[in-house]
C-alpha cells in the first residue's frame, strides 16, 4: 500500500538531493529532525548533534536556509539523512556544492 511505501522509505531510506529540498520556513534543526518528527519518534539528540558537529554546522542551527551558503545547505541535506539512522541513503551529487575537503 502507499502508505506502507512512505512509512518504510522514511524509516529505512536517506534521500540526499541535488537541490537540496529543505524547508523554507524550518530552521537547521528543524529540518535536520522533521523525518523522525513526522513519524511519531524523538530525535536521538546526541546523534544529531554529532552529525552536525562533523558537518560544522554548529553555529548554524537556529538559521533559515536562506541564510546559508549552497554547502550549508548541502550539508543540512546530509545531516537530514543521517539522523534518522536509515539503513541505505540514496544520494544525488551529495557533495557537489563543498569544497574538496568536507566532500
Amino acid at each position: 500500500k502507499d502508505e506502507e511505501l512512505t512509512i518504510f522509505r522514511r524509516r529505512k531510506i536517506g534521500f540526499v538531493f541535488q537541490n537540496y529540498n529543505l524547508v523554507p520556513v524550518l530552521n537547521v534543526y528543524e529540518n535536520i529532525v522533521l523525518p523522525i518528527e513526522l513519524d511519531g519518534k524523538e530525535p536521538d539528540k546526541a546523534h544529531v548533534d554529532k552529525i552536525v558537529h562533523t558537518l560544522g554546522l554548529d553555529h548554524k542551527m537556529n538559521n533559515l536556509p536562506n541564510n546559508l551558503s549552497g554547502g550549508q545547505q548541502q550539508r543540512v541535506a546530509i545531516a537530514r539523512a543521517l539522523a534518522a539512522k536509515p539503513a541505505i541513503i540514496l544520494a544525488d551529487e551529495p557533495t557537489g556544492n563543498l569544497d574538496s575537503k568536507t566532500s
